[in-house]
């Protein structure tokens, strides 16, 4: 077997006889991502204590693999590599959180840690064309833009819009009286996944009359906000220019 190089893929969360299979086919799935040339990687057997698949690879295979290993510890390497691992660190932390890590000649080449899923899930800020609707209840400031404040159909009140002179003079003209404000708006995901609004820069407005807000309340009760559960990833490929 000496053509062959040994690895070994720790999995503290589970023993082979709690491990479920299509969970451990998850995590051999996101491993061959990150290894590359699933076809040289030979499952001989799983042994105890934790759940530890154990694979042979040609040693000219096992070179590449290790070095793909490597640079994906190190936050380089391909995209698909990188989310895989983040993949399987997320899998960890859902778990128990007891870092993997996959070993070959005895030293560890590539671990998972845990991560923080409540942080995972905090996204600092999208900005996005949006519209609100509500009681127009403050305008007014002495800086170049003047802040708006507006209360909600359901009673809380938005702070953070703003406009300029020109577009607050035309609003100001329906204080108390309700508004659906269009701009630009930058929104913040806390660690739960709920969206708030920060700042929005109001570029244009209507009166919403009653008929009209009755349908926007309807529409606020029945919204539902389909973000895709790997956003955060997403964004960060796209600020480096790898969106896939």
């Amino acid at each position: 077997m000496a053509d062959f190089e040994r690895f070994e893929f720790v999995l503290p969360g589970y023993t082979p006889e709690t491990m479920p299979l299509d969970r451990l086919l998850e995590y051999l799935g996101q491993l061959m991502v990150i290894l590359g040339n699933p076809s040289d990687l030979h499952l001989i057997k799983i042994e105890k204590s934790s759940t530890k698949p154990v694979f042979l690879m040609p040693h000219h295979a096992a070179v590449k693999a290790r070095k793909r290993a490597r640079d994906t510890w190190e936050g380089g390497g391909p995209v698909p590599a990188r989310k895989a691992y983040s993949r399987i660190r997320r899998m960890v932390s859902e778990d128990g959180g007891e870092p993997a890590r996959l070993t070959s000649k005895s030293a560890t080449i590539l671990e998972f840690p845990s991560v923080d899923l409540g942080a995972d899930q905090e996204i600092g800020s999208v900005r996005q064309a949006s519209s609100i609707t509500g009681e127009l209840i403050r305008v007014g400031g002495e800086t170049e833009f003047d802040q708006i404040l507006v209360r909600d159909v359901s009673g809380a009140v938005i702070a953070g819009c703003f406009a300029t002179k020109e577009t607050a003079k035309q609003l100001a003209k329906h204080l108390h009286e309700y508004v659906r404000l269009h701009g630009i708006a930058s929104w913040h995901r806390d660690r739960h996944g709920k969206w708030q609004m920060m700042r929005m820069k109001v570029q244009t407005f209507e009166k919403v009359d009653d008929e009209s807000l009755t349908h926007a309340l309807a529409a606020v009760q029945g919204a539902v906000v389909d973000w895709p559960e790997n956003l955060s990833e997403e964004l960060l490929a796209m600020r480096s220019g790898e969106a896939a």
